[in-house]
């Protein structure tokens, strides 16, 4: 009986291990999320028309059956130095059946991880997306413009794909979005585009997107984007009820006009023959555009035909014809009109990618003018590197004090030989201590932070927006929690800032560029939403000892600074006054305006006002941007845009004034990873832009770490204010 019972119990323990061993792999798919999904899973797509940019916030659409109710995503990607980050957060809700979320990734290698919980947190559905395996999905550079067109065919972006290198001095993806649901509705999401070109002749189209959608490009546009609208005959029906789009357009549409001659369309886009309208040919039907605000580029008589118009930092760019209709697309000129209403000019001051100075790519590894704020947010004060030259004595030292030091020490003084385990245990512990105490003092015990801050503020519409770069030095291994606070020295809610990591473009050392991910990193660290807002913060940021971390942030609001700027022009020249009016001292004050720049000789105080004509130099743009301000070495011109730059505010400068200081001729840089920072253009529309320099740190972030305070060591807070320009006539014209 006995033996019966042991081989029972062999038996049942068998079989028992055989369950556990077949149950084990569907236990573990389950709990890891699998690449396998359910019948009633979710769908997803990410970016636009399958393509991701890096470094920039892309969309993340969702779609599933309704008996699923998605509430909360977590996605996990590599960030711009090849770490893992966690973004989680609400699910934005779309309809019934489709949700959006964003994700920014920084490298072009590895997965990225999602997963769907719903309001219970429990999990949905699990997925990964391999970046270099999965088909239809395309990973673009940081520095590639992004340009959407909102048609119904694709003809618009079939003739931009076409002078795609002309429009801005490099190659473009021009992706052409036929459907609502391929549109976000966070403005966040479309922070990488460009412009975006929208065509009202498909009224179903334009019908089917819904007010948040077009709130989203709306912020998109006042924020700093391009927008090229056609409004066409049929877009008066479009616009009624539609309160946000008709906020797009500068005038009020009445009713329709024919176009029997279309010379002004030849000069226009500087077309060759044939002409757009010959002898015989049918009028071109246009809309009517009553009160129009901003620039009339092209009209007949007093009928605006293109007519450019500013909208907080961005522009909006209306033609009054169908441009994706005939006989506008069969003409020769066509193209050439696409790229002026885009540019506003045929000209400008941009070279193709390909005559970049080759040395900013092999020796810097960077083709932006971002790439290289590296440099000065690298540059702590208190950090000091300690010469190679230095060590190798200190090694050479060592080695003769317990090689032949020792010797004759012990041989001729001493006259003990056997001392020796003494003495040279003695040595090694005297260079151990200077090792530590060089260490020491030329590392600082604290956090320290380096940050370029740039708050831009538009008088006319109250926006304001802030873009912040901070890079955080940590003297040792840390943890670090950042959260925004509640307001900046402005006043300005920074509440619902976005903080993310730093992207460099290009592929130079943790250049977004690289194919490498950080290979000794145990875990993601989390970039948190809150609520249905894109603020967000970012918890668990793991700094090694003695390293950095470059982060990003940027925020947006509307506050009225009670400005008062009474600016005209006469002759391209302004005249008037403006008065500071912050409770702060502005140094480094300048006004720019068209082709000029007027600077300011002393530090503008709380309250204080300058006259532009009596109390400001007039300068050329180009003599001022291109040689190097308050230093002796620049009496003698020019000087040629140097690659190593490291000075904070020159860069500062550059960034913020790109095409007007000369662009990619001068600097042989692109200015693609962030373009939205060059108000340059908004000179020519009838905008004076004033800028000053704060001496501290407008907006400081709030650190959390277990490795102690935190000190800023290298600070710059540029505040720009669009200032609107009267034009005034001149004696002669009155």
């Amino acid at each position: 009986m006995q033996i019966s019972a042991n081989r029972i119990g062999l038996l049942l323990l068998t079989a028992i291990l055989l369950l556990c061993t077949l149950a084990s792999p569907t236990t573990a798919q389950g709990s890891t999320g699998s690449s396998q999904k359910a019948p009633d899973s979710l769908d997803s797509r990410i970016g636009f028309d399958g393509k991701i940019k890096l470094g920039s916030w892309m969309p993340v659409f969702f779609t599933f059956p309704e008996s699923i109710k998605p509430k909360r995503f977590s996605m996990v990607a590599l960030d711009g130095n090849g770490m893992p980050i966690q973004y989680s957060g609400n699910l934005r809700s779309v309809s019934d059946t489709s949700s959006q979320a964003c994700i920014k990734i920084g490298r072009s290698i590895g997965n990225i991880q999602i997963e769907i919980f719903d309001e219970n947190d429990q999990v949905i559905d699990a997925f990964d997306i391999d970046l270099e395996e999965t088909s239809g999905l395309d990973v673009v550079e940081s520095t590639t413009p992004m340009v959407l067109c909102i048609e119904s065919e694709n003809i618009i972006s079939t003739s931009l794909t076409s002078v795609e290198a002309q429009l801005f001095g490099t190659e473009c993806e021009i992706l052409s979005l036929q459907s609502v649901d391929e549109l976000p509705i966070d403005k966040l999401a479309y922070e990488g585009v460009r412009a975006i070109y929208l065509s009202m002749a498909d009224a179903e189209l334009i019908k089917s997107i819904s007010q948040a959608h077009w709130s989203a490009v709306q912020e998109w546009v006042a924020g700093g984007g391009k927008i090229i609208i056609s409004l066409g005959p049929g877009s008066t029906e479009l616009l009624d009820g539609n309160k946000v789009l008709s906020e797009l357009v500068p005038g009020k549409v009445t009713g329709t006009f024919e176009i029997n001659n279309s010379i002004q369309f030849e000069r226009f886009a500087r077309s060759k023959p044939p002409q757009l309208l010959k002898r015989g040919d049918d009028p071109i039907l246009a809309s009517t555009l009553n009160e129009p605000e901003g620039i009339v580029e092209l009209a007949i008589g007093k009928k605006p035909l293109v007519v450019r118009m500013v909208h907080g930092f961005g522009q909006v760019v209306c033609s009054t014809v169908d441009f994706d209709k005939q006989p506008l697309t069969q003409w020769n000129g066509h193209k050439k009109f696409l790229m002026r209403l885009t540019n506003g000019q045929l000209n400008l001051n941009r070279t193709t990618t390909g005559a970049s100075d080759s040395r900013n790519i092999v020796t810097y590894g960077y083709r932006d003018i971002l790439g290289q704020l590296v440099f000065p947010l690298e540059k702590f004060s208190r950090v000091s590197f300690i010469n190679f030259t230095i060590v190798a004595v200190l090694i050479a030292l060592f080695l003769l004090c317990i090689g032949p030091g020792d010797y004759f020490l012990l041989k001729h003084t001493v006259k003990k030989m056997e001392w020796t385990w003494l003495t040279f245990s003695l040595f090694a512990a005297a260079f151990c201590f200077l090792a530590i105490y060089i260490s020491r003092t030329t590392k600082p015990t604290q956090m320290q932070i380096n940050q370029l801050e740039i708050i831009d503020i538009d008088q006319a519409s109250n926006r304001v927006r802030g873009n912040i770069w901070t890079n955080i030095y940590s003297p040792a291994n840390s943890k670090n929690s950042l959260t925004a606070p509640d307001q900046n020295s402005l006043g300005v809610n920074t509440g619902n800032a976005t903080l993310s990591w730093m992207g460099i473009p290009g592929s130079g050392l943790a250049g977004m560029n690289s194919k490498t991910a950080a290979r000794v990193q145990l875990q993601h660290y989390d970039c948190q939403f809150e609520g249905d807002s894109t603020g967000s913060r970012i918890e668990n940021l793991p700094i090694k000892v003695s390293s950095t971390k470059p982060l990003f942030t940027q925020y947006s609001d509307s506050k009225d600074f009670g400005i008062t700027s009474r600016l005209s022009q006469r002759r391209n020249r302004l005249q008037g006054t403006f008065k500071n009016p912050f409770d702060l001292q502005l140094e480094n004050c300048r006004i720019v305006y068209d082709n000029w720049t007027y600077v300011m000789s002393k530090p503008l105080g709380p309250g204080d006002t300058v006259d532009v004509s009596s109390e400001l130099t007039e300068k050329t743009a180009s003599s001022y941007f291109s040689r190097r301000v308050n230093t002796e070495s620049d009496k003698g011109g020019s000087q040629p845009w140097r690659p190593e730059e490291d000075d904070m505010d020159r860069i500062a400068e550059m960034m913020m004034f790109f095409e007007l200081g000369g662009g990619q001729q001068y600097t042989r840089l692109t200015h693609e990873y962030r373009p939205q920072l060059d108000l340059s253009e908004l000179l020519g529309l009838n905008r004076a832009i004033f800028y000053g320099r704060i001496s501290d740190a407008s907006t400081q972030l709030k650190i959390e770490s277990n490795a102690g305070d935190s000190v800023y060591d290298q600070s710059r807070t540029y505040v720009r204010i669009v200032l609107p320009v009267q034009n005034k006539p001149s004696t002669s014209q009155r």
